[in-house]
């Protein structure tokens, strides 16, 4: 059992931010895939999208002509939603890319 709560085992914290974003599978065909966040951290980010990117995919994300490259953790889809939340997990620190400070 953990002593932690979910917020003290973070790495960094989060913020809620609308942002449009791109999701550029890295591998088979890069076919940019047209995400909003509405969560993101140093680290990485939450998005909702239409297209579902299953869990391990490379991507490079794009916003406001940044790109970095990630990977996507996990793939939510529930019926109260249209279309899919994708957690998505930067592969080195994201600090300077959303010009935020967490």
């Amino acid at each position: 059992m953990s002593l932690f709560t979910g917020q003290e085992r973070r790495r960094s914290l989060r913020m809620a931010s609308k942002r449009l974003v791109l999701l550029i599978p890295v591998d088979g065909e890069p076919r940019p895939v047209t995400a909003f966040t509405f969560s993101i951290s140093q680290f990485g980010c939450a998005v909702r999208c239409a297209t579902n990117l299953p869990p391990g995919t490379r991507v490079t994300l794009e916003c406001d002509g940044k790109k970095v490259a990630a990977k996507v953790t996990f793939v939510l889809k529930s019926s109260a939603l249209e279309g899919f939340e994708l957690g998505i997990a930067f592969d080195e620190d994201g600090n300077d890319f959303w010009g935020e400070k967490f």
